[in-house]
């Protein structure tokens, strides 16, 4: 088992092995960490001073956990303790942690009469460590010739790539279900078997099945540290049953996930087969529709997910072979027991303070004494009442049972499936396409992302610091205190600083004073005042007012005109979010869709040509098909057009029916009222099989103006207003546009070099619509549009930066500065100016 904690950032002298300790293991090898003169401290001080070498605010833990229901056997025992800065790579990590781990372990497997096999190596989602996992424990397929491979051979679909002694891979169940909760808290949603599910569409479903908004705020409330929804009612609209399926859908996977892990009634042939049906669920999700990360990312959820389910079923082969009389608990597996050995850590040294590297390693050997002595937890034999004999499981039949689930709960899959096992793709490719070859660090956490290490630089120290030498090293350091008294190592315990004799703790704590950040947690007095550690939430405040008048909500239908191959064409959609200025809503009114604030995102509908069976009036020519296409985020509300078609309920599922005419209208109607500013701001997407709608091949609802010309001006060109005929201007090279300003400004005679012209936008400076500003202010200096970054400084200064971006300069011969003006004129602005100032002898 491997997770991190978090330490404190500051070295220690270990007494034992005369090492420093907390500098970070990535960059540590680059500094001398054996502490033996005051050189050696000196630069351990300026490398990390240089930053050479970090000191970590995290450490990594790795410990043993055996699969045993005995409580006072399975505890954690903790192995390895290692600081880290978080600037590792993938395969750094491998190197430098699961590799020593794994040849220790395999060098200690023979321990008396016993021999301990290692089965798995499990984490949480840390994207750095599922790289190093995958490097490590699947780089090589399942041997033909392992006595698990007949047991496994048979799976359709699942991967066989393993590691050294057939290890494989293990993910934090905790950890993936809580990353499965955090996918329908994206602003983007999950996409679930062609339909987009975002939080305000769940919001809509609760609020119709009568939650108050109080408790619907609680269960969404994504700082928050929930039942099965019925069927849609009878009078819902088509949209709202379609959003409805696909969060049924979403949540048997949820179920199928959950189940195994706290149903104690499961025995362990059934938590195996909802293991399995999530895993066929998941790879339809995926591949449906091409839907891959819309959804769900493919490296931190889909693959932390399948190395979950992968490695249930190893381990049940494993003890098939290994233990066939034996018993397996399927919780044992994962991160768990590392989490309570990190309860305990808390136990021992308060919630509200952290410790150091030293500390850590030194605390642990008690705490793994005391977790073995005392029964934490008796879940396992009288608690799980399922059988969990291996002799009584059938992986085989475990597997293909979970499929059948699926197929039976959703009939289109066992067509998707056969096709998949005909293209031989398995759980890690269900697109074809191996993702686990695309694996990377672009899905770090965001904490693991955001952390910076800051180190003040040290002021001198001065010899009257360094004068006296009290045996007690300084606050919370009582084993520098201990290796004074009773030196453990063997090694010299002072050291010669400045010609002072100090014992090295002292010594290596007074060298890092300005280089140590403040301590991590600070917050004791703030218990004492009974101040909370959490801030309120909020979720619990009133709702917002009723608005008056026709709303527009959730799952509403609208029309949108959306520019495809340069042409502008109508689209249906369902609204699937909206929001005024930075607040999401679940209704707005019609009348505040023309503010500027207003925002909605929309899934465009695929409609289709009718039938009698789905119109017997022959009325209606157009339907929605329930497949969804593209989905659109934050187009101003003044473009959206709300309509209320006509419901259709005649067959299982309710949808949309539209009249061509009535189409046709809204389509000239928002054609109408569409501004040139507002062409840049329509939702664009490319040719599909259902967009634009089409009638034997043909497009249909094409928005164009009454001229021969069926494109419309979307993108107006940048032209130079001077030029007769207009000049193009490419705004994406901007040197170019100075350079045609520039010729205007030296050979046009109309222009008037009495005044001075800006180099971008050729107006003079009382009409210039840039302005500089300063690099550390806001403060406009001279203009009205768009703020562009300037420096204030000399031309000489300017001249040895080697610079080429726009300067305000001073003039070289009088540097006089104040008349220069600030517009953007480069070089030609600048001569035209100083010809001013001091004539043409200038």
């Amino acid at each position: 088992m491997l997770d991190e904690i978090a330490i404190e950032g500051r070295p220690r002298y270990d007494d034992r092995t005369n090492m420093v300790v907390g500098v970070c293991r990535q960059h540590g090898h680059k500094l001398p960490l054996e502490l033996g003169t005051e050189d050696d401290l000196n630069v351990l001080c300026k490398g990390i001073k240089d930053g050479k070498a970090h000191l970590a605010r995290e450490a990594t833990v790795a410990a043993l956990g055996l699969l045993t229901p005995h409580p006072r056997l399975y505890a954690a025992r903790p192995i390895l303790f290692s600081a880290d800065c978080k600037r590792e790579s993938g395969p750094e990590h491998a190197v430098n942690i699961l590799h020593p781990l794994k040849r220790a372990i395999k060098n200690k497997s023979q321990q008396g009469n016993t021999t301990y096999r290692a089965v798995c190596f499990a984490s949480d989602g840390e994207g750095r460590r599922g790289k190093a996992l995958v490097i490590e424990f699947m780089n090589r397929e399942l041997n033909p010739e392992s006595p698990i491979h007949p047991l496994l051979s048979g799976l359709e679909f699942m991967n066989l790539l393993v590691g050294e002694d057939d290890i494989t891979p293990d993910k934090d169940a905790k950890h993936v279900l809580k990353c499965l909760r955090n996918l329908t808290m994206r602003d983007a949603g999950i996409k679930i078997r062609g339909f987009s599910i975002t939080l305000g569409l769940i919001k809509e479903h609760l609020r119709r099945d009568e939650f108050l908004d109080k408790t619907i705020r609680a269960f969404l409330n994504p700082r928050d540290r929930q039942d099965e929804l019925p069927d849609p009612p009878h009078d819902s609209s088509p949209s709202f049953s379609r959003g409805r399926e696909a969060l049924q859908i979403f949540g048997r996977l949820g179920y199928y996930l959950m189940m195994p892990y706290v149903n104690v009634d499961l025995d362990l042939s059934a938590q195996l087969t909802y293991l399995s049906a999530a895993a066929h669920l998941l790879m339809d999700l995926y591949a449906h529709d091409s839907a891959r990360t819309d959804f769900m990312p493919a490296q931190t959820y889909y693959v932390n997910i399948m190395m979950m389910i992968k490695n249930a079923y190893f381990c049940v082969a494993k003890t098939k072979v290994d233990i066939p009389e034996g018993k397996f608990w399927l919780i044992l597996l994962g991160t768990d027991r590392l989490e309570i050995f990190y309860g305990l850590l808390r136990s021992a040294i308060g919630p509200d303070s952290n410790v150091d590297l030293l500390q850590l390693a030194n605390r642990a050997s008690g705490l793994a004494e005391i977790a073995a002595g005392e029964v934490l937890d008796s879940r396992f034999d009288a608690s799980w009442r399922g059988d969990v004999d291996v002799r009584n499981v059938t992986l085989l039949t475990c597997w293909v049972r979970g499929r059948e689930l699926i197929e039976d709960f959703i009939p289109a899959t066992r067509e998707v499936f056969e096709r998949m096992a005909a293209q031989g793709v398995d759980i890690f490719s269900p697109c074809g396409k191996p993702l686990l070859e695309a694996y990377d660090e672009e899905d770090i956490e965001a904490a693991y992302a955001a952390l910076t290490v800051e180190a003040k630089y040290p002021a001198a120290a001065s010899e009257e610091i360094l004068q006296s030498e009290p045996t007690y090293a300084g606050e919370d350091d009582i084993e520098d205190a201990m290796a004074v008294e009773e030196p453990r190592g063997g090694f010299e315990t002072h050291l010669t600083v400045n010609g002072s004799n100090l014992t090295k703790a002292k010594a290596l704590r007074l060298a890092m004073a300005g280089l140590i950040a403040p301590r991590a947690s600070t917050d004791r007095t703030k218990r004492v005042a009974s101040i909370p550690c959490h801030e309120d939430t909020g979720i619990y405040d009133e709702g917002a007012p009723i608005l008056g008048g026709p709303c527009l909500r959730i799952e509403n239908p609208i029309c949108v005109l959306v520019r495809c191959e340069e042409r502008l064409f109508l689209s249906i959609g369902a609204i699937n979010r909206m929001s005024w200025g930075s607040e999401k809503v679940q209704e707005i009114s019609i009348d505040m869709l023309a503010d500027g604030e207003t925002k909605i995102s929309f899934e465009m509908m695929c409609l289709v040509r009718t039938t009698v069976e789905d119109d017997p009036t022959e009325r209606y020519d157009w339907r929605w098909s329930r497949d969804m296409d593209n989905v659109f985020f934050d187009i101003p509300g003044r473009l959206v057009q709300p309509i209320n078609p006509t419901v259709s309920v005649r067959g299982s599922k309710p949808t949309y029916l539209f009249e061509s005419p009535n189409l046709m209208v809204f389509a000239s109607t928002l054609l109408e009222r569409l501004k040139s500013a507002d062409i840049k701001h329509l939702p664009t997407t490319s040719r599909t099989k259902s967009f634009p709608y089409r009638i034997e091949g043909k497009a249909c609802f094409l928005c164009e103006h009454d001229t021969n010309d069926r494109s419309v001006d979307l993108d107006p060109p940048n032209c130079c207003q001077k030029c007769n005929p207009p000049v193009a201007l490419n705004v994406a090279h901007p040197q170019r546009i100075l350079e045609h300003n520039g010729a205007h400004l030296l050979y046009d005679p109309h222009i008037n070099r009495q005044h001075e012209y800006c180099g971008l936008c050729l107006r003079p400076a009382q009409m210039c619509t840039f302005f500089l500003r300063r690099p550390n202010g806001n403060r406009r200096l001279i203009g009205r549009g768009r703020p562009v970054s300037g420096r204030w400084t000399s031309d000489m200064q300017w001249q040895q930066s080697q610079r080429r971006a726009p300067r305000v300069r001073m003039c070289r011969w009088c540097a006089r500065s104040a008349d220069l003006g600030n517009q953007l004129c480069g070089n030609i602005g600048e001569y035209l100016r100083l010809s001013q100032l001091h004539g043409e002898t200038c």
